[in-house]
C-alpha cells in the first residue's frame, strides 16, 4: 500500500496518519500488536525484534513516570520529595535464593530448584517450542549468561536453559514421572490427597503470577483437573479405598471438591479470556482460592498441628523466594509514593511495616505485609489500573447518581404495581445498606477479596499491632464479646493479660455447629459459648473493659453488649459509620462514652477500621479529637461543621480522608493520593486545581456525608432475661438511621431472650452448604 499525493499541495496526504501508525493501524492498535508479540516471544523464548522490545518497555515505565511527573499547585512545588526513605522499614524476606556462581556444576543448582518447585510426581521432558525437538528436560542444564543491561534480579529458573535446545526451562513440559507411585499422583482421600493437591496448587501459582510461564500453569490445571475428576468418578462409585470410614472426612472432602470444580472452571475461563497484562493477577486470585479451600479442609480435618498443607504464613513467604527483588520493589514505591514532605506519617505508620520482622507470633500482620509487597510487584510495578480504570468506575458512579436525580414522568401505579414497586425499593435498600463498599475495577476487587476474605475467616477480622496489643493489656481484666476464633484474645493472653473470650458459635465447638464469619476453624485460645447476655452476670462485673473486634454489620449484638456492659471502658475495632455494628450503636456509645484514645492499625484494600476506647463519661473527663471523624486539614469536628450549616465529607475510595470543605481536600491532596497509593488506587484526572477539586468533592460519587447523631440523655433499659431493648422514644430517633445506613433489624423480646436479624451481612462464611448465605 502507497501513500496517495495530493497533487494541489505536491505533498502526499496521509503523512500525519501514519506518523501514529501505519497501514491504516492507529498508534494503540500497534501498541497491542508489539506487546502481544514481546509476550509470545517470551513465553516461548523466542527473539523480538529491538525497536518492539524497547517500545514494550518505554510503554510500562510511562505509566508510573505519568503519575510522578503531574504538575504540582506553586504551593506545593516548592516543596520536593525526599531522595530516599530509610531502608530499615525495607522488610528482610529471609529467601534462600541460590545465586548461580561461575562453578563448573550449575546443573545441580537448576535441578535443586525445579525440586522445590514440581510437585514430587512431576519432571520436565519434552520442549514446548514450536520446531524444537529436544526432549532433554532436566537432564541437562545450565544458565543463560546474564545480560548487562539487565539490573533486575531474577529467580535462578527464569535464567536456566536446556544446554541442548538452548530453550529457557520454562519453556519445557512438565509431565508425571514414569516411576511415579499411582496411589500418590492420584490420591483417593485423605492427607496425601490435601498434600497432592496443594503441590499442584503451589505450581501453578508460582507459574501463573511469578514465572508467567503458560507452560506450566495449564499442566497445572490440566492436572488437577485430573485429580479432581479422578476423585469425583470415586465418589460417584461410592468407593474411597483407602479405609476412611469417617463420614467428617467424606463430607469436607466432597465440600472441597465442589469448590475445585468450580475454581478449575474459572481457571479455564481466564486462562483463555484474560489479557496478559491482567493474566499473573487473575491466575494469582484463583490459585490463592483454591489454596485457602484446600487449607481450611486441613483445618477441619486434621487441626493446626498437622502441617500437611502449610499455613497462610508459610504459603505466601515462601512465594517470595521466587521473587527476590520484593524487597526493592517495596523500597521503590514507598520513596516514589509514601516519602514526600507533605504527606502526613500516620499513612506510613499504620503500615506497621516496623514490626514485620519482629512478630513472629503475629501470623496475620506477616501475611498482610507479603499481601501488600506482592500487589506492590503484580500492580505498581507492571502499571496496573494506571491507565484511568478507576477513573472510569467513579465517573460511572457520577453517570448513575445523575440518572436516579432526573425527574421521571408521572405514572398512575395500581394497587399491584405500588407493591411491586415497594418489593423492588426494599430490594434495592437492602442491597446498598449491607455492607459498605469501595469503588475499584473488577481486577482491583478480585485481588481485594482474595487478600482480605479467606484471613477475615480463618483469623480475624482487623490486624493486630504491637502498639495495639500494649495498649489493650493497660485496660485488663477484659472480656471479649463476638470473638471468632480468638486471634486477638490469644495474642494478649501470651502476654499475660486477664481476658476472656465469648462467642455465641465458638468455631469447631460442636461439629453440628457453624460460624457464619469463621465456619468451623479451629480456635486460637479457649472460645466460650455466649453472647451479650453474659454480661449481665455477677461474674463479669469484675471486668472493667469490654473488647469488641469488628462487630458484625446490621446486627444488634454489639448494642446490646454495650448496654449490658457493667464496667468502664469500652474497646472498639472497626469502622465508624462503615462496616461494623450499626447506627444504634455507633449512637449509643458517643452518647454514653467518651473517646479517649486511638490507634491506628493496617488495614486491607477494602477496610478502613482503628482502634479507639472508650471511657465511660464523667465530667471530669475531657474526650480527644477523633481523627477519623474529623477535618483531616483543619481539624473541624462533626459539631463545629453542622453549626456552619455544612457537613463533612469522606472519601468513598478510601474511606478514610475526612474534610471539610473543598479547600481543605485541595490542601490535603498529596496525603490523599498517598492514602490511595497504598490501596493501589491511581486516578488520572489532576485534583490540585481549585475547579476539579470543588467539583470532586461535592460529588456524591467520590464523597459522602457523615452523619450526625442528635444525642440526649434517654435512659436506656434493659430485660431480665438479657435482651436488651431500646425505650420507644430512643428507637423513634435511630428510625431513620436504621432506614438509610443499616439494614432492618426486628429484634424480639419473647421470654427466650432471643434476637432475629433480618438482613444478613453480606461478607459471611460460606464454603459449605451448612454455611450462612
Amino acid at each position: 500500500m502507497f501513500p496517495t499525493t495530493d497533487y494541489k499541495m505536491g505533498k502526499p496526504s496521509n503523512i500525519r496518519k501514519r506518523k501514529a501508525g501505519h497501514v491504516g493501524f492507529q498508534a494503540g492498535e500497534i501498541a497491542f500488536i508489539e506487546d502481544e508479540m514481546a509476550a509470545l516471544a517470551a513465553e516461548f523464548g523466542l527473539e523480538v525484534d529491538g525497536d518492539v522490545a524497547s517500545h514494550v518497555k518505554q510503554r510500562q515505565q510511562s505509566k508510573k513516570t505519568r503519575r510522578r511527573q503531574r504538575p504540582r499547585s506553586t504551593k506545593l512545588a516548592l516543596v520536593e520529595p525526599t531522595p530516599s526513605i530509610t531502608r530499615s522499614l525495607s522488610i528482610n524476606l529471609n529467601a534462600k535464593q541460590d545465586e548461580a556462581k561461575d562453578t563448573a556444576d550449575t546443573h545441580s543448582l537448576v535441578v535443586q530448584r525445579l525440586a522445590d518447585v514440581l510437585p514430587d510426581t512431576c519432571a520436565l521432558r519434552a520442549c514446548s517450542v514450536p520446531g524444537c525437538s529436544c526432549v532433554n528436560g532436566s537432564r541437562s542444564c545450565g544458565i543463560k549468561d546474564k545480560d548487562v543491561n539487565e539490573t533486575t534480579p531474577r529467580d535462578l529458573l527464569e535464567t536456566a536453559q536446556c544446554r541442548k535446545c538452548q530453550h529457557g526451562v520454562l519453556q519445557h513440559a512438565v509431565v508425571l514421572r514414569d516411576d511415579a507411585d499411582p496411589a500418590a499422583a492420584l490420591p483417593t482421600g485423605g492427607q496425601r490427597l490435601l498434600q497432592c493437591l496443594y503441590q499442584i496448587i503451589r505450581l501453578g501459582r508460582i507459574s501463573a503470577s511469578i514465572f508467567q510461564s503458560r507452560v506450566w500453569t495449564t499442566f497445572a490445571i490440566n492436572r488437577l483437573d485430573a485429580v479432581v475428576r479422578q476423585l469425583k468418578k470415586q465418589r460417584t462409585a461410592g468407593g474411597t479405598h483407602n479405609g476412611q470410614n469417617a463420614a467428617t472426612e467424606v463430607r469436607e472432602e466432597m465440600h472441597l471438591l465442589a469448590k475445585l470444580q468450580t475454581l478449575l472452571q474459572q481457571a479455564h475461563q481466564t486462562l483463555g479470556a484474560a489479557s496478559r497484562q491482567h493474566l499473573p493477577i487473575a491466575l494469582a486470585c484463583v490459585f490463592d482460592q483454591m489454596y485457602f479451600c484446600t487449607y481450611y479442609t486441613s483445618l477441619v480435618l486434621n487441626g493446626r498441628a498437622c502441617d500437611t498443607v502449610p499455613s497462610p504464613e508459610t504459603y505466601f513467604i515462601e512465594l517470595e523466594q521466587y521473587t527476590p527483588n520484593t524487597a526493592w520493589l517495596l523500597d521503590e514505591f514507598l520513596t516514589n509514593e509514601l516519602s514526600h514532605p507533605a504527606i502526613p506519617s500516620r499513612v506510613l505508620t499504620s503500615l506497621a511495616l516496623g514490626e514485620g520482622a519482629t512478630s513472629e507470633a503475629n501470623s496475620l500482620l506477616r501475611i498482610f505485609h507479603a499481601r501488600i509487597r506482592e500487589g506492590i510487584r503484580l500492580f505498581y510495578e507492571e502499571g496496573v489500573g494506571m491507565d484511568g480504570e478507576m477513573d472510569a468506575v467513579v465517573a460511572a458512579g457520577t453517570r448513575k447518581d445523575l440518572q436516579k436525580s432526573l425527574k421521571k414522568p408521572l405514572k398512575r401505579h395500581y394497587r399491584r404495581e405500588r407493591k411491586d414497586r415497594r418489593r423492588k425499593e426494599t430490594k434495592q435498600q437492602d442491597m446498598n445498606t449491607t455492607v459498605s463498599t469501595m469503588p475499584s475495577y473488577a481486577l482491583l476487587t478480585q485481588w481485594r477479596n482474595n487478600c482480605r476474605d479467606w484471613c477475615c475467616h480463618l483469623f480475624a477480622y482487623a490486624t493486630p499491632t504491637h502498639e495495639a496489643l500494649n495498649l489493650i493489656q493497660q485496660y485488663a481484666p477484659i472480656v471479649e464479646i463476638g470473638a471468632g476464633t480468638g486471634y486477638w484474645s490469644s495474642l494478649l493472653q501470651r502476654t499475660g493479660v486477664d481476658i476472656v473470650a465469648f462467642d455465641k458459635t465458638p468455631p469447631h465447638s460442636n461439629k453440628t455447629l457453624f460460624n457464619e464469619y469463621h465456619g468451623q476453624v479451629p480456635p486460637f485460645c479457649t472460645v466460650q459459648k455466649g453472647g451479650p447476655e453474659v454480661l449481665s452476670h455477677d461474674s463479669m462485673a469484675t471486668k472493667k473493659s469490654l473488647l469488641l473486634c469488628y462487630p458484625p454489620p446490621n446486627d444488634p449484638m454489639a448494642l446490646q453488649s454495650l448496654q449490658l456492659f457493667q464496667g468502664d471502658v469500652v474497646l472498639h475495632i472497626g469502622e465508624w459509620q462503615g462496616d461494623t455494628g450499626d447506627s444504634c450503636f455507633e449512637n449509643e456509645l458517643e452518647r454514653c462514652f467518651r473517646l479517649v484514645q486511638e490507634v491506628l492499625l493496617p488495614n486491607w484494600g477494602n477496610s478502613a477500621y482503628s482502634l479507639t476506647v472508650w471511657r465511660r463519661q464523667t465530667q471530669a473527663l475531657m474526650p480527644i479529637a477523633w481523627r477519623g471523624m474529623s477535618c483531616f486539614h483543619c481539624g473541624k469536628t462533626r459539631s463545629e461543621v453542622a453549626t456552619q450549616g455544612t457537613s463533612l465529607r469522606r472519601c468513598k475510595v478510601c474511606k478514610t480522608n475526612v474534610y471539610c470543605s473543598s479547600s481543605c481536600a485541595q490542601m490535603d491532596v498529596i496525603g490523599h493520593e498517598a492514602e490511595h497509593a497504598m490501596r493501589l488506587v491511581f486516578l488520572q484526572e489532576p485534583s490540585l486545581e481549585i475547579a476539579t477539586s470543588s467539583r470532586r468533592f461535592e460529588n456524591e460519587a467520590y464523597y459522602s456525608k457523615l452523619k450526625m447523631f442528635e444525642l440526649n440523655d434517654q435512659v436506656v433499659t434493659v430485660k431480665h432475661n438479657g435482651n436488651a431493648m431500646i425505650q420507644g422514644h430512643s428507637k423513634e430517633l435511630f428510625q431513620s438511621d436504621l432506614m438509610n445506613v443499616d439494614s432492618p433489624v426486628d429484634e424480639e423480646t419473647s421470654g427466650t431472650g432471643t434476637s432475629q436479624v433480618m438482613q444478613h451481612a453480606a461478607f459471611t462464611f460460606n464454603f459449605t452448604a451448612e454455611g450462612a448465605d
